[in-house]
């Protein structure tokens, strides 16, 4: 795969909740649509993202195209939600963002990423599954069952097993 664009991850702003709820609906509301759950993707803040200090948007071009939100935890760093826009998908930039999780995760000295993923989203979990992640469980929310996947992050701490 070739590099992506020239592209700036940086902490969202407040002045980013349009562009983020924009993101957010045009990945999530479609792929919970496929699953039966529009009310579950709907019912996210996705403009609060913007405040919370926990989410990275990835511009081109001064343009939102991709967004990671992260939740730390003592052990582990957790990706809540991984988003690029449609017409941006299948150039590195979701790539880019899991390199950028995995740097957040060695810089806060954190031992493992995880997420979770519908396990009917079988691309977005072979993709997950090429950059090192592996199973480590399934659990049901909502009426969706979930995978979630691990990664040890290379010189972070050793996180104890779930």
């Amino acid at each position: 795969m070739s590099e992506p664009a020239p592209h700036q991850i940086r902490l969202a702003q407040p002045r980013d909740a349009r562009s983020v709820l924009r993101l957010g609906e045009a990945t999530f509301v479609p792929a919970s649509a496929q699953l039966g759950a529009v009310d579950w993707a709907r019912r996210i803040d996705f403009a609060g993202f913007a405040y919370s200090g926990r989410l990275w948007v990835l511009e081109l071009d001064r343009k939102i195209v991709g967004m990671i939100y992260l939740i730390g935890e003592p052990a582990r760093l957790e990706i809540f939600a991984l988003a690029v826009s449609p017409e941006f998908q299948r150039r590195g930039f979701g790539r880019a963002l899991i390199e950028f999780a995995e740097r957040e995760a060695h810089r806060r000295g954190v031992g493992e990423l995880c997420l979770q993923t519908p396990v009917q989203f079988l691309e977005a979990i072979a993709f997950y599954q090429r950059l090192g992640f592996v199973e480590a469980e399934q659990a049901e929310l909502e009426g969706v069952r979930l995978l979630r996947l691990t990664k040890a992050v290379t010189g972070g701490a050793t996180a104890p097993r779930p």
